[in-house]
């Protein structure tokens, strides 16, 4: 079975070839030839993904991941130069504390509101919530999750999580740990490897839920707690916004970052 590094480069691998693949998609749509491309051409792709609204650290990865691509390429004997080299992503502005999305104390009560029930879909969404809203772990750090990473010490629960770079260990809390006991009262196999949270529907029933499925799933709380109006072109909250209030909470409390 893979590994916790296997299954990170395999990711990895994925979301190059995804890169690569839009970059290639352009060339197409403008005539441009990738194996004579200059820099000239990769400055026009940079403001093709500007125009198209990716956030600059988005940008950032993606022109990083085309100059890897020519890179390879040189390698290779397919070109003889990187068009890529001296081009940089645009420069992130850091936002006003004001436009940071987040939830107020009673908001977060209301979206779990929406998740009591018996259901092993409301158990398992409620535990999603509460790992980002009360623990601060990433979207990919929740659908990485894996049974073995859950750890006991006493009466204590902790949970192992895994980031791209690093590990670190959380101390959860009791009210959350119930929450995680009902919902793996529901699993019939709790092997070290086998993920925490998966998908209850689809071609992908009870498989490792992706991201993006993720997404939906707390977009669609969001949503229905009046937190998320799609129907306006207004900046709305996502399911980012979890690991954003579990900071502002934190500091709101603490008053120590």
């Amino acid at each position: 079975f893979p590994t916790r590094r296997s299954s990170d480069l395999i990711d990895t691998i994925a979301n190059y070839k995804s890169q690569v693949k839009l970059y290639l998609q352009w060339c197409i749509d403008t005539a441009t030839n990738p194996l004579m491309a200059t820099k000239k051409n990769i400055q026009e792709y940079r403001a093709y993904l500007v125009k198209q609204n990716y956030k600059p650290a988005t940008i950032a990865l993606k022109i990083n991941v085309v100059r890897r691509f020519y890179d390879g390429a040189i390698e290779h004997g397919l070109v003889t130069n990187n068009p890529v080299k001296n081009v940089k992503a645009p420069i992130e502005r850091v936002a006003p504390a004001s436009s940071v999305r987040y939830l107020e104390l009673e908001q977060l009560k209301t979206l779990l509101k929406l998740t009591e029930g018996k259901s092993e879909k409301l158990r398992r969404d409620r535990v999603i919530i509460g790992l980002m809203a009360l623990h601060g772990l990433r979207t990919i750090e929740v659908v990485r999750l894996n049974f073995g990473d859950i750890r006991e010490q006493g009466e204590r629960k902790f949970i192992n999580v895994s980031a791209k770079r690093a590990q670190r260990v959380l101390k959860l809390r009791s009210d959350f740990s119930q929450w995680l006991l009902d919902y793996l009262a529901t699993k019939k196999v709790l092997s070290s490897k086998v993920p925490i949270i998966t998908s209850l529907s689809g071609n992908n029933l009870g498989k490792r839920l992706t991201r993006n499925g993720l997404r939906r799933i707390i977009n669609g709380y969001l949503e229905r707690a009046g937190l998320r109006d799609c129907s306006t072109d207004k900046i709305k909250l996502s399911n980012h916004a979890l690991r954003h209030t579990f900071a502002t909470q934190v500091y709101a409390s603490t008053k120590d970052l």
